[in-house]
């Protein structure tokens, strides 16, 4: 199943060659499924830009345990952006509006994470001064990493 997953959206994201050709279309006023396809895919694809570059931003301003644990918050985010945006995207499986679906529940949903992430504030404090409570402290080794491979499976 989640090979499934990853050769879907593969396929969705790859260009249509049928109108790789023609001029860019005018999303301001898209006329058919097709170009409100282009469009919504035009948009997950700027909104998927802004977060890896903020992302990889925020990566830099943090420190070695902040690090880790916010890639650990990113990974299982995007597992759940993508299981969201199928499981809304199901009720029309097959027919020509379900990559419109899915890529605006997509686009909709990392517009938010931008969002959240704009939110976090870098962190200035050494790792010993950030510690997190032993109690909501995890590593990697505790199953977390074991859990997220798991979902990636399916």
């Amino acid at each position: 199943r989640a090979l499934l997953l990853v050769i879907s959206t593969v396929y969705i994201l790859l260009p249509n060659p049928t109108h790789a050709e023609e001029a860019k279309t005018n999303c301001a006023s898209p006329s058919n499924q097709i170009e409100l396809n282009e469009c919504v895919k035009e948009r997950y694809e700027n909104s998927s830009r802004l977060m890896q570059e903020l992302y990889d931003s925020k990566l830099l301003s943090l420190t070695k345990e902040s690090r880790q644990h916010l890639s650990f918050a990113q990974e299982g985010w995007i597992i759940f952006r993508e299981r969201t945006c199928i499981y809304q995207a199901q009720g029309i499986d097959g027919g020509s509006g379900w990559q419109m679906m899915y890529l605006s529940c997509m686009a909709r949903m990392t517009e938010k994470r931008v969002a959240e992430l704009q939110e976090y504030k870098p962190a200035q404090q050494t790792d010993a001064q950030n510690k997190i409570p032993t109690a909501l402290h995890f590593e990697p080794q505790d199953g977390f990493t074991a859990f997220i491979e798991d979902i990636k499976r399916g």
